[in-house]
């Protein structure tokens, strides 16, 4: 009978062990969605520093900052001033190194409308914020 006790008190630890191994440390869905409502109501505002900011400092080794902040004012300056954005999708994929958490947005500028596509991540360590890992903008006219 104590050989069945050991057992079963042994299974209770595995599995216990087992879900605290697999607790995802990522923000909930909100707490990223508040982020997507700051960072393009910075863009909003045109305060395009504050945008930046949102984005994770790796993302700026394809294209430096600097380069991508004139990116985002010839933007709208092509496409207008951005009058309002809608999240449209989302999708939430996990793997070994984080959670991504990808989200599509209505764009809408005073002279076009745009689809975004903008990827925040977390790493799964959950020592760093979550950033802006990519940003994918399609409009006609640039």
């Amino acid at each position: 009978m104590d050989l069945v006790r050991s057992g079963l008190a042994l299974l209770a630890v595995l599995i216990i062990a087992t879900i605290s191994a697999c607790t995802n440390t990522a923000p909930s869905d909100a707490a990223v969605e508040k982020l997507g409502v700051e960072f393009y109501s910075a863009l909003k505002a045109k305060d395009f520093e504050r945008a930046l900011d949102f984005y994770a400092p790796d993302f700026f080794n394809g294209r430096p900052r600097e380069e991508w902040k004139a990116h985002l004012q010839t933007i709208q300056q092509k496409l207008g001033d951005l009058q309002s954005f809608e999240l449209r999708r989302q999708q939430v994929d996990v793997r070994y190194t984080g959670t991504f958490y990808i989200y599509e947005y209505s764009v809408a500028y005073a002279n076009e409308k745009s689809w975004e596509t903008v990827t925040f991540f977390i790493h799964v360590s959950g020592d760093q914020p979550v950033k802006v890992f990519g940003h994918q903008i399609k409009a006609k006219g640039i």
